[in-house]
């Protein structure tokens, strides 16, 4: 046992240290996708009047946790996602600390098994398999809203063990709170929450205490909230009923079952996944009613919780089709679906023959995290230059539909960001800022230190009027250029630009190890130019 609880702890232990590499690896200071909105814009307004931009909705959630987050990533980190991205690791981690707490108190293990649980909870909880809510800085609500469910659950269990204490049931309402102001499903949290205090028989007071909260908080939340209950046509409880039941089981059982489908690619695999979490949870309840001794029922009240969750989130997806269900985000909630599910059923199976099965089960679930965790270390680093390229041409103003819609790619709406890069830019934040992170802001005239090999292979026009295109490569043997200068024939500087793009013909000429040698820069309508890299020793001149 000391042996398998060591090789699971350190299972978990890799888990968790490559995706934080992945994270690292695929780190990127530009504002993507809903970040626009919901950083970016969001800042502005948060700047202008701050609780009306807290209390604002974000497509159906109100993300006040998660703005905790990013206020202070824009106004004193830059708005260049690292704060965000470390308050992923953060919560992720405290999602995992959660598990485990929640399946080892009071149930008597022992030190092995509880190193155990720590490697299966971390190897869980940190998969790559959900990889957009490491790459994406907008994410940690998904950890956030998890892991106060549970935290709610599990306080509300010390409260019931401790003669229902005052102190453990109020950080239990708080932390319900926490999951309702992370996101929009963490209002589901309440119907887990009340059922357990039926089950663990709280006094009437408290019950009510718990009911009224609940009932005040859902009503300020959907109070004059258009798009709270859903943002897609059809999207509503009633129409997916009537129209395409069998669909939205159908949704629910993938979602739940999505980690089977990430590792293997089979719709099947996954539906049986789900169906193994939804009858183990239905299960659990069955065994609750006439069983009172029952270990960590946080977990099960969390498999209950991401059962609804499952459900609800096909209500309004379900309209944009089932392959909807396998988008990595919503792999945070399958994966600890399952992990919950596995970890309550072997601390209360009875039967040998069912721990055997329980072993077995969590053996290939944790194989199926094993063969997707690799990814974590490779870095797709032409997409991150593509974002990077956009960046810079949202920076020089070059509004040219495929650089924003690289950053927001939404149909007809996609230059919806225009008017706020403009704003941003005004505002001097975050990659529009004259100084960030990536970025170069060169002076305005450049006096070149050294001559660097290189060239430039194309200019263009841009459909911006007024703005160019260039592109070529650079290579300098004492560093890595990472940003190009481009000035008029006298010297002064009429473009930037970023390097990073693949090329493997260059690298072969320069004989360097090196091929993500190309450059892109945008400038403005001049007859001749030259073209300069920054170096840790200045510019030099591509010749």
């Amino acid at each position: 046992m000391k042996l398998i609880s060591r090789v699971l702890l350190l299972l978990g232990a890799a888990v968790a240290l490559t995706s934080i590499g992945g994270v690292v690896l695929n780190y990127s200071p530009v504002p993507w996708w809903d970040q626009w909105f919901g950083n970016v814009d969001w800042y502005m307004k948060a700047e202008q009047n701050w609780w009306s931009a807290f209390w604002s909705l974000h497509n159906e959630h109100r993300l006040l946790f998660s703005r905790l987050i990013f206020y202070p990533d824009m106004r004193w980190f830059g708005g260049v996602n690292i704060l965000s991205f470390i308050g992923n690791v953060v919560m992720c981690g405290l999602m995992a600390l959660s598990v485990w707490r929640a399946a080892i108190y009071r149930a008597e293990l022992s030190e092995s098994a509880k190193c155990a649980i720590a490697g299966i909870s971390l190897a869980f909880c940190f998969s790559w398999m959900q990889s957009n809510n490491f790459t994406w800085a907008f994410q940690n609500q998904w950890f956030a809203v998890a892991t106060f469910a549970l935290l709610a659950f599990h306080a509300l269990s010390v409260s019931a063990r401790e003669d229902h204490s005052l102190k453990w049931f109020g950080l239990a309402v708080l932390a319900a709170l926490a999951s309702a102001f992370s996101m929009a499903n963490g209002n589901l949290t309440w119907l887990i929450f009340v059922a357990l205090m039926v089950y663990w028989r709280f006094p009437v007071r408290l019950i009510g205490v718990a009911v009224v909260t609940a009932i005040v908080e859902i009503t300020a939340y959907f109070y004059h909230a258009q798009g709270a209950t859903g943002t897609l046509p059809h999207g509503t409880f009633s129409y997916v009923i009537t129209h395409d039941p069998i669909g939205l089981v159908r949704y629910a059982l993938a979602y739940l079952g999505s980690p089977a489908y990430y590792a293997f690619h089979q719709f099947g695999l996954a539906t049986l996944g789900g169906l193994l979490v939804a009858f183990g949870t239905l299960a659990g309840i069955v065994t609750a009613s006439y069983r009172r001794d029952l270990k960590a029922m946080p977990l099960l009240a969390m498999a209950a919780f991401l059962c609804i969750t499952a459900l609800a989130t096909g209500v309004g997806r379900l309209t944009l089709g089932l392959g909807n269900v396998f988008q990595s985000r919503y792999a945070t909630n399958g994966l600890l679906a399952w992990v919950v599910i596995l970890l309550f059923w072997m601390l209360n199976a009875r039967r040998e023959s069912v721990k055997t099965w329980l072993y077995g089960g969590t053996g290939l679930a944790l194989l199926a995290i094993v063969i997707c965790q690799p990814a974590s270390l490779r870095a797709d680093k032409d997409v991150l230059f593509e974002r990077l390229v956009a960046g810079q041409a949202m920076r020089d103003e070059v509004f040219d539909s495929k650089y924003m819609k690289t950053l927001w790619d939404a149909g007809p709406n996609g230059d919806a960001i225009k008017p706020i890069v403009i704003a941003a830019k005004k505002e001097q934040i975050s990659i529009l800022a004259p100084v960030s992170k990536g970025y170069d802001n060169p002076p305005q005239r450049i006096v070149a230190t050294s001559d660097c090999s290189g060239g430039y292979d194309s200019t263009r026009p841009t459909e911006t009027p007024g703005w160019q295109r260039a592109e070529g490569w650079v290579f300098d043997p004492s560093g890595v250029p990472k940003t190009i200068a481009v000035t008029d024939v006298a010297g002064n500087t009429v473009g930037e630009g970023v390097v990073g793009s693949l090329r493997p013909d260059a690298a072969a000429f320069v004989k360097s190890s090196n091929t993500r040698l190309g450059w892109v820069a945008f400038y403005r309508d001049t007859p001749d130019i030259h073209v300069f890299a920054k170096t840790d020793r200045g510019y030099c001149k591509i010749r």
